[in-house]
């Protein structure tokens, strides 16, 4: 489903729980028909677990545990 794709610039990825982890996957995308998709990835297995909706809250949620992630002070 579409509703899986996480748009971040000019990369697509999806949300894949793996080891009790979900984490960005970056993917490559076919258009199988107006609302679904195929992914290919490396990163992707057979059987592993992709987040197919609330990817934008996933987003979101992952946006701001990292956002402090880079050294940011003032001088």
């Amino acid at each position: 489903s579409k509703q899986a794709l996480v748009y971040i610039k000019h990369h697509v990825g999806v949300y894949r729980k793996h080891d009790d982890w979900i984490s960005l996957v970056w993917v490559n995308t076919k258009p199988v028909n107006d609302t679904h998709v195929s992914i290919f990835a490396t990163d992707l297995q057979a059987g592993d677990e992709v987040a197919v909706s609330g990817a934008p809250f996933l987003r979101m949620a992952d946006a701001d545990l990292n956002s402090n992630t880079t050294d940011s002070h003032a001088h």
